[in-house]
């Protein structure tokens, strides 16, 4: 009888603990993906090659597949179940599932704002001048190396832009890359 009511016991506590531990995977899962995807990290497992999210429509629809999937996955946890800190990490994951699958679905900026792409060499930029671990002459091969790829990037946007409405807007964020990258090699 001990045994049935440990077992029980055990069950009860491991189902609670289930839900959890899904999300937690998810989470981490999600965090992942979204450094690897989203924000495409700079720096991979050799700490030299640097590369840039190509907004090609094959690329698009892989990210809205894999958000999909990610909301699919948080839809099967139970949020009743949860720790509160959990809930709240569950609603700003659902938020920003929700958020990226409107921003490549719907308002498709990669397709009508060309400051994007300035944006986004702006924040490879950003990311090798705040890498403490590496030396200045280091920062100085990565830079090199993203404004290498970057004229090829741009190139490659003039064929995924199809509105031009917000071009002002780029000259602006042009003025700002070069002021950027004259404090860098300061």
């Amino acid at each position: 009888m001990k045994k049935f009511i440990f077992s029980l016991f055990f069950l009860f506590f491991s189902c609670d603990n289930y839900h959890e531990k899904s999300f937690n995977q998810l989470n981490n899962a999600f965090e992942d993906w979204y450094v690897k995807s989203i924000e495409n990290n700079i720096i991979h497992n050799d700490n030299s090659e640097v590369y840039f999210f190509y907004y090609t429509q094959i690329s698009v629809n892989d990210l809205l597949e894999d958000l999909k999937r990610f909301k699919l996955e948080l839809s099967q946890i139970n949020y009743q179940k949860l720790s509160k800190e959990n809930k709240n990490f569950y609603n700003l994951l659902d938020n920003k599932i929700k958020h990226l699958i409107f921003e490549y679905y719907y308002l498709k900026r990669y397709e009508n704002d060309p400051s994007l792409y300035i944006d986004d060499i702006i924040n490879k930029l950003e990311v090798v001048h705040n890498l403490y671990n590496h030396s200045n002459y280091d920062k100085l091969i990565l830079i090199n190396e993203i404004l290498d790829e970057a004229k090829f990037f741009l190139d490659e946007s003039k064929f995924v832009l199809k509105n031009y409405f917000n071009l002002e807007n780029c000259i602006n964020k042009k003025d700002v890359l070069v002021s950027y990258l004259s404090f860098l090699l300061i």
